[in-house]
Formats: C-alpha cells, sequence, structure tokens
C-alpha cells in the first residue's frame, strides 16, 4: 500500500470505516503507515482477505487514476496474525 499525501489516508481511511460499517468485524484500532496498513479486528465469517480486497482494489484504483497512471500498488499479499 502507498500514501504520499493526506487524501491518501483521507481516501483509504474513509472506505476502510465504510467497510466495517457494512461487514461483521469488531474494530479495535488501526495505523496507517507510508507503506503498510496494520489492523487490529475480530472478523466474523468472512475471511478478512474478502473483505480487505474489497477495500484495497479500490483503493489502489483511485490512487493511480489521480495521479494519471498504473501499475501495482500492492507490495505482498496480506498476512494475517491471529490472537
Amino acid at each position: 500500500m502507498s500514501f504520499t499525501e493526506s487524501r491518501d489516508y483521507r481516501d483509504f481511511e474513509g472506505r476502510l470505516r465504510s467497510a466495517v460499517r457494512n461487514s461483521d468485524w469488531e474494530f479495535h484500532a488501526f495505523c496507517l503507515l507510508p507503506v503498510e496498513i496494520h489492523l487490529a479486528v475480530r472478523v466474523g465469517a468472512k475471511p478478512a482477505w474478502q473483505s480487505l480486497r474489497l477495500i484495497t482494489g479500490p483503493y489502489s484504483r483511485a490512487f493511480y487514476r489521480r495521479r494519471g497512471h498504473g501499475g501495482m500498488l500492492l507490495r505482498r499479499i496480506y498476512r494475517v496474525v491471529l490472537v
């Protein structure tokens, strides 16, 4: 993930809030860093990767549309750590 401007952070945060409202996640905390995201959530029946894909895909497309180019924004696949 990549955040280079304050509007990138706002855009992603809005998408995240919407996804949480429309999911069965129990949301605890998040941290958006320039090149990565940390989420503390309790997921429900739907696997975490499915919900994350619905957030990151549209965000990536909007990120590149604002800059007038395309490419790969995600450097690696999601890593889910169960606690």
